[in-house]
């Protein structure tokens, strides 16, 4: 009769003494570990004046080249030390079922290094919006970097704690990231940031473009900034232009998109009223362009592509 144990070592044979050997693994991982070391002590500028809230001295880029940089460069190291702390904990000679100790204070320390870059690109990336704003793609990269940020977490458990499961812990994080994306409506945060931001000061200019870009969520900021007299024309007026093509957007038809343009009032009434075509934000938008209209009926008339002293 076999015993308990015997029993489960038939069930879960572990692979003692198997794997690539530990002074070759070792030897590997300490090249890239001196590599990081010297390459941050001799970037420390670069990596630690984001903190601070300006760009280096020394490098002649702009605050996007910075933030851009920062990113790509955290793409590149965090898949090559993923690649790094997997290959140590699938290949390497295990003993009790343990990862040996050198190889996982190496991947220890690849890790906290992963996670210090993390850290400074989101640095990075606060410096950028602070002086240019927020966009749905610097949401989206945050976002993503907070991802690779509890992947790594994750695999840092993983080195000390068998039953961490790294791949599940980094699906789970992806789905809720994408969820948070999906049902957190990005553009309206991005629009109430940006019009916040420059109503209160912490914006010395604002892209009043941009924000024809991010869909029915801007028509009320829009408006706002029209409405906003103590703004300067040029700002109202930019406003005025992008509710202008906003409007038309949103009670646009396809059935008479070629002859649209040759309109100069808009017929408010072609509102889309199928069950299918319903928002929440467009019917917001509706409603705030409805509201503006009738508290200002010129706008009916306005015409971008005609220079009054009103729009020059």
């Amino acid at each position: 009769a076999f015993s308990l144990r015997k029993l489960e070592a038939q069930e879960h044979p572990r692979m003692e003494g198997k794997g690539l050997d530990t002074a070759f693994m070792s030897a590997f991982f300490a090249v890239f570990c001196l590599t990081y070391l010297l390459y941050t002590c001799s970037q420390l500028a670069y990596f630690f004046d984001a903190f601070k809230g300006f760009l280096p001295d020394g490098f002649k880029f702009s605050f996007a080249e910075y933030a851009r940089r920062g990113f790509f460069e955290l793409c590149a190291v965090a898949a090559i030390n993923l690649a790094l702390i997997f290959s140590a904990i699938l290949f390497s000679r295990k003993k009790e079922g343990k990862i040996p100790v050198i190889l996982r204070v190496f991947g220890t320390f690849i890790s906290l290094f992963t996670l210090f870059l993390i850290v400074t690109v989101l640095s990075k990336l606060a410096l950028y919006v602070r002086n240019f704003g927020m966009t749905v793609l610097r949401v989206g990269v945050g976002a993503f970097t907070v991802f690779l940020a509890v992947v790594f977490i994750a695999v840092l458990l993983r080195l000390f704690i068998s039953k961490v499961r790294a791949l599940q812990v980094s699906a789970a994080a992806a789905a809720v990231v994408l969820i948070a994306l999906g049902a957190g409506n990005v553009n309206a945060v991005v629009a109430d940031y940006n019009y916040n931001a420059y109503i209160s000061g912490k914006l010395d200019s604002i892209d009043v473009e941009y924000f024809s870009e991010l869909g029915p969520e801007s028509v009320p900021y829009l408006i706002e900034l029209f409405e906003n007299e103590k703004l300067s024309t040029s700002v109202r007026q930019d406003a005025k232009r992008e509710l202008y093509w906003k409007t038309t957007v949103l009670y646009e038809t396809e059935t008479d998109y070629d002859t649209y343009w040759e309109q100069l009032v808009i017929p408010l009434e072609r509102k889309a009223k199928l069950p299918s075509q319903f928002t929440l934000p467009q019917q917001r938008a509706y409603d705030a362009i409805e509201a503006f209209v009738q508290k200002h009926p010129d706008f009916l008339k306005y015409d971008p592509f005609v220079l009054t002293d009103e729009n020059r």
